[in-house]
């Protein structure tokens, strides 16, 4: 799992990566994958979240995975901002490189 801004890591084919990034899901907002070349890491499925049991507007974590299926190097961006076409929202970014081997 890497939760590291701008981390580069190494994986080999066939590994699974998993990224958490910490969100609420009852802001109305999300984090989504705004980029990633899928010939190298594969997005494995929709994320998963979980709330962090804080009650009513907790937040929670956003769990992402992809499948490393080919040799080579991408990077990843996230984007976290509103589910809706907001121009004045300014979202958060999160990325990292991954080379697989």
């Amino acid at each position: 799992a890497t939760s590291c801004d701008g981390a580069q890591i190494a994986v080999q084919v066939g590994e699974t990566v998993e990224v958490r990034l910490e969100g609420n899901a009852t802001t109305g907002w999300a984090w989504t994958v705004t980029a990633v070349d899928p010939a190298v890491l594969a997005p494995a499925g929709e994320p998963d979240y979980e709330t962090s049991g804080g009650g009513d507007g907790a937040g929670g974590t956003y769990t992402f995975r992809f499948d490393a299926v080919g040799a080579g190097e991408t990077r990843v961006d996230f984007e976290y901002g509103p589910t809706w076409d907001s121009p004045e929202a300014t979202p958060q970014t999160f990325s990292f490189t991954a080379t697989v081997g």
